[in-house]
């Protein structure tokens, strides 16, 4: 994932390269063989450019997922599923929706804005649950009330 300068520069080749590759080629020399594109990274700040994304990419995907994880919640067991399953489904959301510039840092962004706003909206609670196979408690959303 890179943003920059992308210039093209077009420059004469010299007459004695020119010479062999029209030998070599059989022909004219194309006009692309003598070109060249540079790319700079130095005029674009990186991390703008991800931000702007980012947040274009929120936009647009939280409100489907925001129902895709209702409906995981409902259907799952006791109406309670692990925050790591339900990050797993943030993740395949953004690539589904941003391939070209999705990472985990987006759909981390993703999972946490749709938890909040439905948090907020009393829709879900955050939970701790016992999982027997680490033997531990983990971070869980439940239904609102379904836990009580």
């Amino acid at each position: 994932r890179l943003a920059g300068l992308v210039v093209w520069v077009h420059a004469t080749m010299p007459q004695s390269a020119m010479a062999r590759y029209r030998d070599q080629a059989g022909g004219s020399v194309p006009t692309a063989v003598h070109s060249n594109l540079y790319f700079h990274v130095r005029f674009f700040d990186a991390e703008g450019i991800e931000a702007r994304q980012t947040t274009s990419l929120l936009d647009q995907v939280s409100g489907p997922f925001a129902e895709r994880l209702m409906q995981e919640l409902e259907r799952s067991h006791h109406r309670v599923a692990l925050e790591s399953d339900l990050r797993r489904l943030a993740n395949e959301e953004v690539q589904q929706y941003g391939a070209l510039f999705a990472s985990g840092r987006a759909a981390s962004k993703l999972f946490l804005k749709v938890r909040q706003q439905l948090s907020d909206q009393k829709k879900i609670e955050c939970v701790r649950i016992w999982d027997p196979e680490v033997k531990a408690f983990r971070h869980a959303l439940c239904v609102y009330g379904a836990h009580v």
